[in-house]
């Protein structure tokens, strides 16, 4: 969240930090882990996502979304530093996001390139002339190190810039249509920040939607329900997207190629390797370095170089000892019944998710209290369509998986029944439907709660130029105005979201 005017901007920094004086410059890395949102702590992949994606944004009426307009924003985002896509008129090479590959490569994941080549997928770059295919992953890194939004933009700050640390915004403060400012807490104590020109909310898909709500901007029946004073009637909070899925699909090989978690990381000569040198399995986005982008040619599904799902490879094993199933995201009863008898046996890793998913779900709020967490109501695969597009994934998984190099090491999905589907024949349809809603999760890319749309969108809650609709003074800038979730990840999104407010701030202020 901002408040800005001619000459001072005001951003919130998250109360986790312990950051006290932002002038010290060493506070920079506290700072630097607070501001900066999903960049922070994602898997830093640069996937925008299908050309298709952004032109149906513009042929729902929000004029200067479409691809075409968009590429320029995207190749001014990025730092392409990947000798073999230099050159490309697709790319960008000396925007502020460096865009590398990861300096470790195993075998596993040099095998499921040559399976790729094998069944005549694309391999050439997914952010390219063509999205369907398979890739080495690209990430937002340079010299092995995460490279944030905060350490591309804000690392040297601007002088017209003010971050305030421990502060939460509990309010927009409006004097009647207008937005005049933001009200924030800080240690105990609450401050009034007025703009001259106008307020700007970015806090994303969740909190700008909830700091929206609690200003009395959103559904009528929703905040008179909490005793909250409406400003303006507005669908705020609805419309939630994400990419959900199904994790964790381990395949089994009979060679020693597929490196163990304990072997890769937790191993101290390759800590020493990243600590001196920056290279090494350290540089891994995430244990993942493959990405299958699948457009399921051959189903009812099927929309060509328009992919309707996504495969990420991770070329180790999951196995770890039982302390460390939390943080993956296993139930223990899930871990002592399919990761554990995996033991030493050579395994990878597959996780197939929904792209372009037709389920909603909302945001709203507990209670008219800041403190409390908004309410999140992700409906994932509420839409048996989800569902149908997310088994077709499978299978397309399984076709790749009898690509000739991977047939040689004998690569198959392990049989072991997923806790709670036992009774389904393993490997039916149906079998897979109860996978997908027992263990199916969120790739964490919630979007499109404040929705960008025209005039005549009743869904709408901003407008193209994204000013919040029957309001003065108050514009969203952040994956919440999306209106339909991409066929990708969303941090270049992001960033060109960003990027696209800025230039539309100051074409109304020129003067800025």
């Amino acid at each position: 969240m901002s408040a800005t005017d001619a000459n001072w901007g005001y951003a919130t920094v998250p109360q986790n930090t312990s950051c006290v004086k932002l002038e010290d410059s060493r506070c920079d890395y506290a700072v630097g882990h607070a501001v900066g949102g999903g960049t922070v702590i994602n898997h830093m992949f640069v996937v925008r996502g299908n050309k298709r994606d952004y032109d149906s944004w513009e042929e729902m009426g929000n004029e200067g979304w479409g691809y075409d307009k968009l590429l320029e924003y995207f190749k001014l985002v990025e730092g392409v530093e990947i000798p073999s896509l230099q050159n490309s008129s697709y790319r960008g090479y000396a925007g502020p996001v460096p865009v590398n590959y990861p300096s470790h490569q195993t075998r596993v994941g040099q095998r499921l390139l040559r399976a790729a080549a094998e069944l005549g997928a694309s391999n050439a770059d997914p952010n390219g002339a063509s999205q369907s295919g398979m890739w080495r992953i690209q990430g937002s890194t340079r010299g092995g190190r995460r490279a944030s939004a905060f350490r591309n933009y804000l690392r040297r700050r601007p002088p017209h810039l003010q971050l305030r640390a421990r502060a939460l915004a509990t309010q927009v403060l409006f004097q009647g249509d207008r937005a005049v400012g933001v009200r924030y807490s800080r240690g105990g104590r609450t401050f009034d920040v007025f703009a001259d020109k106008e307020v700007i909310v970015a806090g994303g898909p969740v909190n700008s939607p909830a700091l929206l709500l609690r200003s009395g901007v959103g559904p009528r029946s929703h905040l008179e329900q909490l005793g909250i004073p409406v400003v303006k009637d507005l669908p705020v909070g609805y419309n939630l997207q994400d990419h959900v899925g199904l994790p964790w699909l381990l395949v089994s090989m009979n060679t020693s190629e597929a490196p163990s978690v304990q072997r890769l990381l937790i191993n101290p000569l390759n800590l020493e390797q990243y600590k001196l040198l920056h290279s090494g399995p350290y540089t891994m986005l995430g244990t993942l370095e493959t990405i299958g982008l699948h457009d399921l040619e051959g189903t009812d599904f099927h929309s060509p170089d328009w992919p309707q799902v996504e495969i990420l490879y991770s070329s180790m094993s999951p196995v770890f000892s039982a302390r460390s199933v939390k943080p993956f995201r296993f139930t223990e009863d899930t871990y002592k019944k399919l990761i554990e008898p995996v033991g030493n046996t050579p395994v990878f890793q597959a996780t197939v998710w929904r792209l372009r998913p037709r389920s909603r779900g909302r945001v709203s709020l507990r209670s008219a209290d800041p403190a409390d967490a908004p309410l999140i109501d992700p409906q994932g695969l509420s839409d048996e369509e989800d569902v149908a597009v997310s088994v077709a994934g499978i299978r397309a998984l399984q076709r790749v998986l009898r690509a000739p190099a991977l047939r040689e090491v004998d690569a198959q999905l392990l049989r072991t029944p997923l806790p709670g589907c036992e009774e389904r024949p393993w490997d039916s349809d149906e079998y897979w439907r109860c996978a997908l809603r027992m263990h199916g999760l969120t790739l964490y890319h919630p979007c499109c709660t404040n929705k960008m749309g025209p005039g005549a969108d009743a869904d709408a809650v901003v407008a193209p130029d994204l000013k919040v609709r029957g309001l003065k003074g108050l514009r969203v800038a952040d994956t919440s105005v999306m209106p339909t979730l991409v066929s990708g990840h969303l941090q270049m999104a992001a960033y060109v979201i960003g990027e696209k407010a800025a230039d539309l701030i100051k074409r109304d202020y020129p003067g800025l």
